[in-house]
């Protein structure tokens, strides 16, 4: 953001920043920018706006498909099987057969969309990004293979 290459932002990152917050993240920009010499005659607001466009292409990166797509995920998994599978990934416990199966049925798309949505919910605050969706994804792979 302070520099002018076009340096990519991985999935991680911005799994980071979203996990951060809008806030947080303009008030750390504006923070470098003022406690920075090198930033005292610039105008401010380039940077501003470019930490915002980062903020909202993470955003979009990072946010699951359409309401009516996610709908469709849970009904075909259940709430019984949704619970377990969550379960496996916050508290590293085993997925029975029978949701292993629901889960493979339900298909790794409505997985991951899933898992974006959920850890975006405040009872998932403390659960960090990168982590959670790793062990989503291998809870997903681990069923597959059963």
């Amino acid at each position: 953001m302070f520099t002018s290459s076009k340096t990519e932002i991985s999935i991680d990152c911005c799994y980071k920043l979203f996990d951060t917050g809008s806030y947080c993240h303009t008030k750390m920009t504006l923070f470098i920018l003022e406690t920075n010499q090198k930033y005292e005659n610039e105008e401010w607001i380039h940077y501003l706006t470019r930490a915002d466009d980062i903020f909202n292409k993470c955003d979009l990166a990072t946010r699951p498909d359409d309401t009516k797509f996610l709908s469709a995920c849970i009904e075909k998994i259940g709430s019984r099987c949704g619970e377990e599978v969550l379960n496996s990934i916050v508290n590293n416990t085993s997925t029975t057969k029978k949701c292993c199966d629901k889960l493979v049925n339900m298909g790794e798309r409505c997985h991951t969309n899933m898992a974006k949505i959920l850890i975006r919910t405040p009872e998932m605050k403390n659960m960090d990004p990168i982590e959670f969706m790793e062990r989503s994804k291998n809870v997903y792979d681990e069923c597959s293979i059963e």
